[in-house]
């Protein structure tokens, strides 16, 4: 009888831009490569909200898809804000989105703080720009939410008949 192996799952995303981003990918290098091999996994942390566990699954659709790739090789669908005239590009920014949704929170300013917090983890955001991207992802998340919902019944009517 074959015996199961648990592995223990790494989760290292923080940020591409940053400098800290960049260290605790390579400290999760280091345990994967050198110190742990056989115990540990890693895990992207937008793939996992999603329900995937493994960036190889991902990584194929996404290559099929011609996608962006995350820093784990697996895909990173961004999402755009329009910033005073500008669009700026928020990786994993619909993932974002489809994880909060999935919480219940509710579109609509009691939503600004929980949204910002949240893209702030994947998108270095400098403190002058906060009300920018607080107004743009108040804007943003309802339209997600109605595109989604609406996603969502046809997918059940289409399935239900």
């Amino acid at each position: 009888m074959a015996e199961s192996v648990s592995k223990i799952g790494i989760i290292s995303c923080s940020g591409e831009e940053i400098p800290e981003g960049t260290i605790a990918r390579q400290a999760v290098r280091r345990v994967l490569e050198g110190l742990r091999p056989q115990q540990t996994v890693t895990l992207c942390l937008p793939l996992f909200l999603a329900g995937q566990t493994t960036p190889a699954k991902a990584t194929e659709d996404s290559a099929a898809a011609g996608g962006a790739r995350c820093s784990c090789g697996g895909p990173s669908p961004d999402g755009k804000l329009a910033m005073n005239g500008k669009s700026v590009t928020i990786n994993g920014l619909p993932l974002i989105f489809q994880q909060l949704q999935k919480k219940g929170l509710q579109p609509g300013n009691g939503c600004a703080d929980t949204l910002l917090k949240t893209v702030r983890v994947y998108h270095p955001i400098e403190p002058n720009e906060e009300a920018e991207y607080r107004d743009a992802l108040v804007a943003a998340y309802p339209t997600f939410c109605e595109r989604r919902s609406k996603e969502q019944r046809a997918g059940a009517e289409t399935h239900g008949s």
